[in-house]
């Protein structure tokens, strides 16, 4: 069936993954974008698009006020928020959405959000759930203790942040103290890692009641800050722990979980993005879309089926042509 799909933050690669995935999905959907520059080359590739001012900012109402323009406009059944100051904006906001449009928002209720969307609080709750996290400081006092209790290198970062953005892996004191003096709201924490420098990022889609209906781990290699190439095979230990997690925050829908081995091989969660990922193209291709489970579950109330294709997965240049008329 045919359905009416937003898009919105179409500049960016979360967005045009969705994209591709909601057309491998449905080629039939009807897709809409939105991003705040007339020059992203996602607004290309849907049948319609506008140009929005960003959520970012003092006024974040602005935008959802349009956004629910869009979406009555457009008859929209099914908006994909692809930006976390639009994701903030619509989950304060999403009462007003929800009695001004027909559209279902795949975005996490605001006290899931809120918390994953800083780092420390979600390093602390976890940990009182007996999920592995990193040690971690959020004041220059716990600095020298973790210094102490863990040599180097350790690493610094904002609370909060996305794609690795401000990402510090520090070697001695004299550079933690430099770091640390120019990230204001930052926190340190061990460095997380075993002699293979495992990282691995796990897609999970969860039901309105928070529970885990199926997960595609990917052992993965970075570069820019994204996810560059990726081995999709069983490592069960890491889903656990991955499904715990996204579980006890209480995600609903997409979520992505990041982790990394430690020193003893244990899986220690290093990131929730309660959101869609960017590897959601990679995903959609080895059979497990969560565009397409989204539309399936949120619209059409299908449980989302559990398979998907192991595999070797690389990302690549991609090119558009615009004709000028």
């Amino acid at each position: 069936m045919a359905h009416n799909i937003l898009i919105t933050a179409l500049g960016g690669d979360i967005a045009q993954g969705v994209l591709k995935a909601v057309k491998l999905f449905s080629p039939d959907c009807r897709v809409v974008g939105t991003d705040k520059y007339a020059s992203s080359a996602g607004l290309f590739m849907c049948q319609k698009s506008f140009v929005v001012r960003p959520a970012a900012g003092e006024n974040p109402e602005q935008f959802v006020r349009r956004l629910s323009e869009i979406c009555n406009s457009e008859n929209i059944q099914l908006a994909f928020v692809c930006h976390e100051a639009e994701q903030r904006a619509v989950a304060h906001n999403i009462d007003y959405l929800n009695n001004s449009t027909k559209t279902y928002f795949v975005v996490q209720p605001l006290e899931t959000l809120l918390l994953c969307q800083d780092k420390a609080a979600t390093y602390e709750f976890l940990s009182q759930k007996g999920i592995r996290v990193p040690e971690t400081c959020v004041d220059k006092s716990g600095l020298g203790a973790l210094i102490n209790k863990f040599g180097f290198p350790l690493i610094i970062k904002p609370r909060q942040s996305c794609g690795s953005k401000d990402l510090h892996l520090v070697q001695s004191a004299a550079e933690a103290e430099e770091v640390w003096s120019k990230l204001p709201g930052a926190l340190a924490q061990e460095f997380i890692t075993n002699d293979l420098d495992e990282e691995y990022t796990v897609g999970i889609f969860l039901d309105k009641d928070s529970r885990a209906l199926k997960a595609i781990p990917m052992l993965r290699k970075l570069r820019f800050g994204l996810t560059w190439y990726a081995f999709v095979d069983d490592y069960p230990d890491i889903v656990e722990t991955a499904v715990r997690a996204a579980e006890a925050v209480r995600a609903i829908g997409p979520c992505n979980v990041q982790l990394r081995r430690d020193r003893n091989n244990k899986p220690c969660v290093i990131e929730i993005n309660a959101r869609i990922s960017s590897t959601a193209i990679f995903r959609a291709k080895l059979g497990f879309n969560v565009a397409g489970d989204s539309i399936d579950y949120f619209l059409n109330n299908k449980t989302p089926t559990l398979d998907f294709q192991k595999g070797l997965v690389m990302k690549m240049w991609d090119e558009l042509i615009i004709p000028l008329d």
